[in-house]
């Protein structure tokens, strides 16, 4: 597959010269944001054929390295780990207990007499659906992995370790965001169009 370049300032070196104008910072920006994209569907098609041999989705082997890392987890802890909906989390659920490799059990609380919680709840008591890799998740998993960690080694070769050290603080970075500062961002925009 063929790197694609974004069309955002094409090839040209945006990090020659003094200060940058407003225009010219936004353009890194966004040529930046497009590079990671980029990066991320490349290394994504590449894994695809190592997938495919084991007849899953990269999403279903991260939910699985979850599972394996972490321990049993409600749908909603999953959700917020993977940065996703209860509903994405719940399908790809469905398809891994078919599969074998994860079980799900509903925990349910007595009922309560607590007046403080609501009507429904003292009603139905308190439930919580739990997932946990089965024992056949725990052998795929330990066969599944070792593979896969060795082609991700291999793209990650291309970095140095502080360049590896340097990515991992970027992304966290990127993750956690500066809200205040994108606010102010925001508010420049709209005072300058």
């Amino acid at each position: 597959m063929t790197r694609r370049t974004s069309g955002v300032g094409g090839d040209k070196d945006l990090s020659k010269g003094g200060r940058k104008t407003h225009q010219e910072r936004r353009a890194i920006a966004f040529r930046a944001f497009l590079e990671i994209l980029d990066t991320a569907d490349w290394i994504r098609y590449e894994l695809r054929g190592q997938m495919e041999m084991f007849d899953i989705t990269l999403e279903g082997l991260r939910f699985l390295e979850m599972l394996h890392r972490e321990g049993r987890l409600t749908i909603g802890e999953a959700a917020r780990r993977r940065h996703c909906r209860k509903q994405s989390v719940a399908h790809l659920v469905e398809i891994l207990r078919k599969r074998g490799w994860v079980e799900y059990e509903v925990v349910v609380a007595p009922k309560s007499a607590d007046p403080g919680e609501s009507r429904r709840d003292r009603r139905r008591g308190w439930r919580a659906g739990h997932v946990r890799l089965s024992a056949a998740g725990e052998k795929f998993v330990a066969s599944a992995l070792p593979r896969n960690m060795k082609l991700v080694l291999a793209f990650m070769r291309a970095l140095e370790w502080r360049e590896q050290q340097a990515l991992i603080r970027t992304c966290r970075k990127l993750r956690e965001g500066d809200i205040l500062r994108f606010l102010r961002e925001m508010e420049y925009e709209d005072v300058g169009a």
